[in-house]
């Protein structure tokens, strides 16, 4: 009888596909530079407010999966704080992806 490996040549470890694709994290961004909490913003991409934070706090780890999302969110906030004025100049940054 032959063993097999769980997962597949390509890296694959198997189980659900992971939620955190490019467009789910600059949606997340978007949020937070529109002004949404962490738990909105979660909440308006289809993430749940939890993954979020876990997402957060392992970029912060240094996983790097995570860290260009939790530099995202790092860089976003601050800028939650200026109003609705900036929106259109923080709009054209993240389709940059300057943030």
């Amino acid at each position: 009888m032959q063993h097999y490996k769980k997962g597949n040549q390509a890296g694959n470890q198997g189980g659900r596909p992971s939620l955190d694709t490019p467009g789910r994290l600059v949606a997340l961004s978007r949020g937070i530079v529109e002004g949404l909490s962490r738990d909105r913003a979660a909440e308006a991409a289809g993430t749940g407010k939890r993954t979020l934070h876990r997402w957060i706090k392992a970029g912060r780890a240094g996983a790097a999966r995570s860290a260009e999302l939790a530099e995202a969110v790092a860089t976003a906030e601050p800028l939650a704080g200026w109003g609705r004025s900036i929106l259109p100049v923080a709009r054209e940054l993240i389709r940059l992806r300057v943030i």
